[in-house]
């Protein structure tokens, strides 16, 4: 039968039928087998990055590739009848910011608006560079509200990650939501990331593991000078780097150092 086109392995071990109205192409689309492919090898997962923008409304976006992300060990990309799929490790899946969108063979994990805006900057070298993630960041605006940047989804993404996020909502996608600054506001004050320290105790003679806490603090500091910044360039058709004169209030955040929490 896989000679006649009817099976197709993907994986080892792991074979697809092929229905007769995918004959032509010879393979099924990732969003009809992906969510049974993962619970087969017992990891979880979602479809993000230009993918799950494509699920939130960025209907220009074309995906030449799929990116699956999953947890450690590697998985290695697989391209089969053309069809590209990149699996990008990470150290967990958060559940939370996960939605189930439903497809014709069932449901597929893709991540949320603001979870796929994040990915987007974080692994923007992945999908082609950041004047691409800025134009894909530029429709997902659209649905993006500062509320979805919960206490979950900010301890998962690193801080840096968010202010670049931040700054390109900013600075390119012209939100009146997000250049009031409510977007910074509710992040707040309140972001607490803790770690575990194995110490000695010389009077017990024991290493004990002391929990440590550390705060992310938002704040505003007046600056002047030339900035780097992403604007779109008529001239080329996308988003480009560009340096200007900037002046005024701008967002930035610090950790304080480790101090012992209970």
């Amino acid at each position: 039968m896989t000679s006649k086109g009817k099976l197709l392995s993907v994986f080892k071990g792991y074979y697809l039928v092929i229905p007769p109205q995918y004959a032509a192409k010879g393979i099924l689309p990732p969003q009809l087998y992906l969510d049974a492919f993962m619970k087969h090898l017992h990891r979880p997962y979602y479809l993000g990055l230009v993918n799950a923008a494509v699920f939130h409304g960025s209907s220009h976006q074309q995906p030449q590739a799929y990116f699956v992300m999953t947890t450690f060990p590697v998985m290695r990309q697989t391209q089969k009848k053309g069809l590209k799929i990149n699996y990008i490790s990470i150290k967990e899946i958060p559940e939370n910011l996960i939605e189930k969108r439903k497809t014709e063979a069932g449901h597929l994990n893709i991540s949320s608006a603001a979870l796929t805006a994040c990915d987007l900057i974080q692994f923007e070298k992945r999908i082609g560079g950041i004047n691409r993630a800025a134009t894909v960041l530029n429709e997902l605006s659209e649905v993006i509200k500062p509320t979805d940047f919960s206490p979950r989804l900010l301890q998962h993404v690193h801080a840096t990650t968010l202010q670049r996020l931040g700054y390109l909502l900013e600075s390119v996608c012209f939100d009146q939501e997000w250049v009031t600054g409510r977007y910074y506001g509710y992040r707040g004050q309140t972001l607490i990331e803790n770690t575990y320290r194995t110490e000695y105790n010389p009077y017990s003679g024991l290493n004990f593991n002391n929990k440590y806490c550390r705060q992310l603090t938002w704040y505003q500091e007046y600056y002047s000078g030339y900035v780097y910044f992403c604007q779109y360039s008529p001239a080329h058709g996308l988003h480009r780097w560009a340096n200007n004169w900037q002046e005024g209030n701008f967002w930035r955040c610090t950790w304080s150092d480790w101090y012992s929490c209970e």
